[in-house]
């Protein structure tokens, strides 16, 4: 897996807590900056090219191939994987459930897969009982 602490300019105790991922498609440059800085670098998983090493693993999310994402993020072992979007158009058991089976999947693999919600209370039907401030 993918350890490294924050190196970069900003060594304040807060912002080492905090992971800066710069994501995008491949760009050695912008790359380089990034790494020189101490961010983190990501891809989405159908267009790999690594330049340094990978920490962030996105998914195409208008036409996610979640076999072959899964391929990928066992290829490089990321600290992070994004997991196949939830709908945007409902709130639906079923799509919850497939995430977090993805989810657990990617588990073997990164350090922390990301589901992305959608829409208001997709968090709470996954899980009644996380409480939200106000």
């Amino acid at each position: 897996m993918y350890k490294t602490p924050y190196r970069g300019a900003y060594g304040t105790e807060f912002m080492r807590m905090i992971d800066l991922i710069y994501c995008a498609g491949g760009n050695p440059r912008l790359s380089q900056i990034a790494d020189e800085e101490g961010w983190l670098i990501g891809f989405r998983s159908d267009y790999v090219a690594p330049t340094h090493p990978i920490c962030f693993i996105d998914i195409d999310y208008k036409h996610p191939d979640f076999m072959a994402h899964l391929r990928t993020v066992t290829k490089h072992k990321p600290k992070y994987a994004i997991v196949p979007d939830l709908s945007d158009k409902m709130i639906d058991q079923q799509d919850i459930d497939r995430a977090i089976k993805q989810a657990e999947l990617l588990t073997g693999y990164c350090e922390i897969p990301l589901i992305v919600p959608k829409l208001s209370g997709q968090l709470r039907t996954a899980n009644p009982s996380l409480r939200w401030k106000s």
